[in-house]
């Protein structure tokens, strides 16, 4: 994984960070500290941090909104 990659998953992340529970929340501002001090992630950390992103990012596609806007 690319340090591209991870500043992009930790960013989006970065939202959803006051609905985590305390041991994912405590994870996310180690991965955060490493990503700052420009450490790369090992193969455990990188896991764990594409965990938390299925996790708690979830990505609505636009076919479920069709019904509100009819034409």
């Amino acid at each position: 994984m690319t340090a591209r990659e991870q500043k992009k998953l930790l960013d989006e992340l970065k939202r959803y960070e006051p609905a985590m529970i305390p041991a994912d929340r405590d994870a996310y501002k180690m991965m955060v500290k490493r990503q700052k001090d420009d450490e790369d992630f090992d193969s455990l950390t990188e896991q764990k941090l594409t965990a938390l992103h299925g996790k708690y990012v979830k990505f609505k596609s636009k076919s479920d909104f069709d019904q509100f806007f009819k034409k």
